[in-house]
């Protein structure tokens, strides 16, 4: 009686020689790659428990795709692949982990990978996976989700049905997943969380100005949540303006500015800051101007921006009263006019480029 063939199983060196191997076959038709693209994903499915525990080693498996012969070749042709199965993987599953991460950093250099994701409607995708599929626990892939949400909605306009998408709870549970997580401005999973509030706010004022003549723009979630559930997320304030002190990246900055803009003029945000955080902002601000070269005889828009509401309408105003140069800069009175003075300010880096 023959004795079944066992399969020998990989060593670590020869699982990652193997993944060479795959993807360094010439595959001269479209059949020829999908193979090839199959026999990479269930070689890492096989082996995840393995060799593939860390998200360093994941990252890895994404850039090893990215550096083959078959992607330098055939990019279009297995993006497009990949955002197909981004859109029907399991979400427990090692391949989404690595097809997200491809997607990713190949999305940081090429841009239109975002773009065909959101044209394929990968949107929807993500917020579930963000929101109800993927939890914290399982911490490496779902920061890995959250920066390609940040990064898909910072490169791109988003469409007004990808923003009726969003619902209140999913606000929630972000502002959560910060309060939660001990609000450590330096934790760089919170930080992916604060950006993907931040460049959402920037997203719903976006909107406001492209429907003005086909309608009400959508509800801005960011500030409705923070307007009736301020309370329960004082972290999330204590964050910004914390980032707003140590940020040296001006994109950053400026969707802070934005936001903090909003919940200024907002009557129900008014008081959502603790004045401890007030304080620290208005150093912020003086800061900014007396740092602003001597020959320079008027500070910027966004400086203005912020320091009249700030002391017309939250508590701090009783503890500080800064002196503010001269200037003939008229203050913005809604949001939209708000977003234009910003983006005039900022047009040698867009925050979102459309």
């Amino acid at each position: 009686m023959e004795t079944p063939e066992v399969e020998s199983k990989l060593e670590e060196q020869q699982f990652w020689d193997e993944l060479d191997t795959i993807l360094s076959t010439p595959c001269p038709t479209q059949h020829q790659i999908d193979v090839q693209l199959r026999s990479y994903l269930q070689l890492i499915s096989t082996y995840r428990d393995d060799y593939l525990q860390s998200e360093y080693d994941m990252v890895k498996c994404g850039f090893r795709l990215i550096d083959s012969k078959v992607f330098s070749e055939h990019k279009t042709y297995v993006r497009r692949r990949f955002v197909g199965r981004f859109l029907k993987e399991p979400s427990n599953s090692a391949r989404l982990h690595v097809i997200t991460a491809t997607l990713l950093y190949d999305g940081i250099d090429n841009p239109k990978t975002f773009e065909l994701m959101l044209e394929q409607n990968a949107f929807a995708r993500l917020i579930d996976l963000i929101w109800k599929d993927v939890t914290r626990l399982n911490f490496g892939f779902h920061k890995l989700l959250l920066e390609v949400f940040y990064e898909m909605c910072r490169i791109q306009k988003l469409r007004s049905q990808d923003l009726e998408i969003l619902q209140d709870d999913f606000i929630k549970h972000l502002l959560e997943q910060v309060e939660e997580g001990g609000g450590d401005p330096d934790d760089p999973y919170n930080y992916a969380i604060v950006k993907v509030l931040l460049v959402l706010n920037e997203q719903y004022m976006l909107s406001e100005l492209g429907m003005r003549e086909e309608g009400p723009p959508p509800t801005n979630r960011v500030v409705k949540v923070l307007s009736f559930n301020g309370p329960d997320f004082k972290t999330f304030g204590e964050n910004i303006i914390l980032l707003l002190n140590r940020e040296t990246e001006t994109p950053t900055q400026l969707l802070i500015l934005k936001l903090l803009f909003l919940l200024f003029t907002t009557s129900r945000t008014y008081e959502y800051f603790y004045t401890n955080d007030l304080c620290v902002l208005v150093d912020v601000m003086i800061r900014s101007l007396a740092d602003l070269p001597e020959e320079e005889n008027t500070v910027s828009p966004l400086d203005y921006l912020l320091l009249e509401p700030y002391l017309t309408h939250t508590p701090a105003a009783t503890y500080v009263s800064p002196s503010l140069p001269p200037s003939t800069f008229t203050y913005p009175t809604s949001p939209s006019t708000t977003l234009q003075t910003c983006r005039d300010y900022q047009t040698s880096q867009p925050i979102v480029q459309c």
